[in-house]
This record gives C-alpha cells, sequence and structure tokens, in this order.
C-alpha cells in the first residue's frame, strides 16, 4: 500500500461526492435536534394515527424488526412524561428513549420504566436509541442491567426508514420525507450511502494485498483520534487554569492517565461516554466554567446546586448566551457544529 493507493481513494471521493441538496430538515432544526426534530418526526411515522395516513404499517415494520408482536388498541405518544417515544398495546409498553448528543440523567431509565409499571403495564420494552448503539450508563440504568436493549440509527433506524420508503414509493411527499431524513441520519453517522461508491472501495481494498493493511491504519487512526484529542484537553487546562483559577478534581486533566482515560471514551467503553474541564467561577459561588465532550463539545455555565438555588442569583459576566438554561441539571450550555 503506497501513496497511489490513498491518491485512489481520494479521487473515488472526488468522484461521488454529491453536491448539498436541499433538506427541508436542516432548515427548520438542527439536525442533531433528538426531540424536536427526530423524536417528533419517529413517532409521527410510527403513530397508526400519524400524518402518513398509512395506518400501523410502519409500525408493524419496525415491531417486526424488534421480534415483538402487537394486535390491537395501539397508540403512540411523544414526550409522555418525558418519555420521548411511547407505544402502547393492551398490557404492553414500549419506551424508546432517544439519544443524539445529550447525556444521560441520574436512574432516567429506571424512572420511565417505573412510570409504566405504575400504569398497570405488565410487558415493559426498554430501548436505548444512540447513533451508535452504545450502551446507555449505569446511572441511568439503575437496577435495569439486563432490561435495556440498544438500538442505533445506522442499524436500526436507517433500514427501517428505507423500507417505509419502498412502502411510500407513489406517494412523492412521504417518500420524498423519508429520503431527507435517512440523508439526516446518513449525516449524523457517517455513512456512504452510494452503494457504487462503497462497490469501487472494496474492489480497491480486495486489490493485491491492501487488505492486510486495514489493521494497521485503523490502528494507526485512532490513535492520531486519541492523540489530537490529549492535545486538546491538555491545551484547555492549561489555558482555564491560567483564566480562571485552578481546575475541579473531576477534570480530564486531574485524572492520573489523560492519554488512558481518552482512549476508552474514543474505544466507547463502558462508562467512559463524556469527559470534562471545569473550573469554579470566583465570586459566584456554585457555578461553574465546563467545557464537555459527549459526541461534540459542550461549552458553557453549570449551576452545581439544585434549581431552586439559582433564583436571585446574579450570573456570571462573562459573554455567553443564558437563553438555553436547561432547569433539570441546572446548566447553560451551547455546542459548535462539529463531532468529535
Amino acid at each position: 500500500m503506497n501513496e497511489q493507493f490513498f491518491e485512489h481513494l481520494k479521487l473515488l471521493r472526488n468522484k461521488y461526492r454529491e453536491k448539498p441538496q436541499y433538506n427541508l430538515f436542516s432548515v427548520l432544526r438542527s439536525d442533531s435536534d433528538e426531540v424536536r426534530l427526530h423524536s417528533r418526526f419517529l413517532a409521527d411515522i410510527l403513530n397508526p394515527k400519524g400524518a402518513h395516513n398509512y395506518g400501523d404499517t410502519f409500525l408493524n415494520e419496525l415491531l417486526q424488526q424488534l421480534s415483538i408482536s402487537l394486535t390491537s388498541d395501539l397508540q403512540v405518544d411523544y414526550e409522555y412524561k418525558n418519555i420521548d417515544i411511547l407505544i402502547r398495546s393492551q398490557d404492553t409498553a414500549i419506551i424508546i428513549e432517544n439519544k443524539i448528543y445529550a447525556g444521560d440523567q441520574d436512574e432516567q431509565l429506571q424512572r420511565y420504566h417505573q412510570a409504566m409499571t405504575d400504569e398497570g403495564y405488565a410487558n415493559i420494552h426498554l430501548f436505548y436509541l444512540t447513533l451508535d448503539g452504545k450502551d446507555a450508563s449505569e446511572l441511568s440504568i439503575g437496577k435495569l442491567q439486563s432490561e435495556v436493549t440498544n438500538l442505533s440509527y445506522a442499524d436500526d433506524i436507517c433500514p427501517w426508514i428505507r423500507r417505509c420508503t419502498e412502502i411510500a414509493v407513489r406517494d412523492a411527499p412521504l417518500r420524498e420525507a423519508l429520503i431527507q431524513y435517512t440523508i439526516i441520519i446518513n449525516n449524523l453517522t457517517h455513512r456512504v450511502d452510494n452503494m457504487e461508491h462503497i462497490n469501487q472501495l472494496k474492489k480497491l481494498l480486495l486489490a493485491g494485498d491492501n487488505l492486510y493493511s486495514i489493521t494497521e491504519i485503523n490502528q494507526a487512526y485512532e490513535e492520531i483520534v486519541i492523540d489530537s484529542q490529549v492535545a486538546m484537553w491538555k491545551l484547555l487546562g492549561k489555558k482555564m487554569t491560567e483564566r480562571f483559577g485552578d481546575l475541579s478534581n473531576d477534570s480530564i486533566s486531574k485524572h492520573h492517565d489523560i492519554k488512558s482515560r481518552v482512549k476508552k471514551y474514543v474505544q466507547v467503553k463502558r462508562n467512559s461516554k463524556y469527559i470534562i474541564q471545569e473550573t469554579p467561577l470566583k465570586n459566584y459561588p456554585s457555578f461553574y466554567l465546563f467545557v464537555e465532550q459527549d459526541h461534540r463539545l459542550y461549552f458553557g455555565i453549570y449551576f452545581k446546586d439544585s434549581a431552586d438555588g439559582i433564583k436571585g442569583k446574579e450570573l456570571p459576566k462573562h459573554d455567553h448566551c443564558y437563553t438555553d438554561f436547561k432547569r433539570e441539571d441546572n446548566t447553560f450550555w451551547t455546542y459548535p457544529k462539529k463531532n468529535y
């Protein structure tokens, strides 16, 4: 494998690169808006009474994929008791917790499970939907270690949406909406949807002994990602310390082995879902400036105590938009439009 191989890869990428197309979802919402875009759209497609007018056809396609059988009194709700997507039928409840980039909350899945138990549902299926099918944190699962099934947009939602698209092929408005939504998923999961491109890549990799080098290339790429992130955290830690003072003990710079911690995050090891760098803000008790990595980089200010305790307090006088105050975790936050 030589420079010519990589030049060939570049030529293929340029050949099959598609011009950005108009996408109504991207115009109206951020591609990663899990509540107002993804959960809302998916719930409507699943809902037998949804605007698509296909009854329970799309819902049954997903249920068959999940090996779940529901027969009558089908009901699909969006944000019912904070549950992203809830499917109910007689004594069965299906909970779908949708996570694009947001972090887990304390005992979140356990609380949703208990809410359905309290309503009398005997059969409760709990699904944790993420871009890549990663595990929910133990913090969120609570005592439900063996009762949560992982789903991914890449391997579960995307194939289901494609089947829905085939069913709706003669319904132009719905078909185009599903196609545009598939493009959103491909962008989020970094998937190439052009099979001609993929087949050309396969042909190139199978030529000569190119395939033998893939393992080394993957390892080298992972090391580059790890080294880049370690350098970023060290620089952030240095600058934050110079500007605001000592970092908190939860900060990555306080970890005895930063590279090992970053490596676990990159390799999506259990309970290593995010990394944080934070510092208390002087003269503003319980306020912290933070930078957090959880697929994306989030940065902002959070209030350490309860949400009620923030009333009447003076907010830190740093240039920042406070319009995105999240009451459930007392956080002011924003994030750039780039994945890490």
